[in-house]
C-alpha cells in the first residue's frame, strides 16, 4: 500500500526528535535482558554494561536478538 503523501526526512533529524529527553547510546551489542521483581527491565550488554528501565524497544532487525529474550527462540522465529 502507497503512501498518500510521500515526504522525505532527514534521518539526522528523526533521531534527534526520537531521542530527546532520552539517554540514547549508539554502538552498545544487546546480550540479554531480564525483568526483576519491581517490573523493571534490566538489559545487559556484550562490553558488560548494563542499563535498567521501564521499556525495552528492540530495533534490531529481522533476527532480532531482543525479541527472542522476550518472547523464546521458538516464538521469535520468522514466519
Amino acid at each position: 500500500m502507497a503512501a498518500d503523501k510521500p515526504c522525505r526526512v532527514s534521518r539526522k533529524k528523526m533521531r534527534n526528535l526520537f531521542s530527546e529527553g532520552l539517554d540514547v547510546q549508539y554502538g552498545k551489542k544487546f546480550a540479554s535482558a531480564v525483568i526483576n521483581q519491581n517490573g523493571k527491565v534490566r538489559v545487559t550488554f556484550e562490553d558488560g554494561s548494563t542499563a535498567t528501565g521501564d521499556v525495552l524497544v528492540g530495533c534490531d532487525g529481522a533476527k532480532s536478538r531482543v525479541r527472542e529474550a522476550i518472547a523464546g527462540k521458538e516464538a521469535a522465529r520468522l514466519t
